[in-house]
């Protein structure tokens, strides 16, 4: 499976990658680290939104950290096609922005603190962060985290605030 997707034929590596998972659901093989990545990169978005809708086994997809953030990509992609056809290209990461964000307390933590969970975060940066460097996830992914440091900017200053007064 891996194999196949070095030589660049990610459809090819989804299919191997389907067959695992249709031949022992308990995933012994651990195709369910690989199914989400190897969809996006055949652009098979439908596929994987149907697939984490109706995947039947006793371990929930969301147990998976790489499930939560592959599909938001999957989404992201599926609402665009929707709305209109565009072609991926490259963008620059050496936005002012993105230092802004990075300065936050919010986001300096590069880690949660349970090890399993840190572990599969990272197997999943590792694997997907081309993913994310095209312009429109990118794009997603910047707006989201200026949200994110503009709703608790409030929160913050009354944390301090209380923290003071104690």
């Amino acid at each position: 499976m891996r194999n196949v997707d070095r030589r660049g034929c990610h459809r090819s590596a989804l299919q191997v990658c389907k067959l695992l998972l249709s031949l022992d659901s308990d995933d012994p093989m651990g195709a369910m680290f690989y199914v989400d990545y190897f969809s996006l990169r055949a652009e098979e978005y439908a596929w994987l939104k149907r697939f984490s809708e109706e995947y039947k086994c006793d371990n929930s997809l969301w147990l998976f950290p790489n499930f939560s953030y592959s599909l938001t990509i999957c989404h992201f992609y599926l609402e665009k096609e929707e709305s209109s056809k565009g072609a991926p290209e490259n963008v620059p990461l050496k936005d002012k922005v993105w230092a802004r964000i990075l300065k936050n307390p919010y986001f300096q933590a590069d880690q949660v603190g349970i090890p399993s969970l840190d572990h599969l975060t990272n197997i999943y940066v590792e694997r997907n962060f081309l993913l994310w460097r095209l312009p429109d996830p990118h794009d997603l992914l910047r707006d989201a985290a200026q949200l994110v440091t503009e709703t608790l900017r409030p929160s913050l200053g009354v944390r301090c605030l209380k923290k003071k007064h104690l």
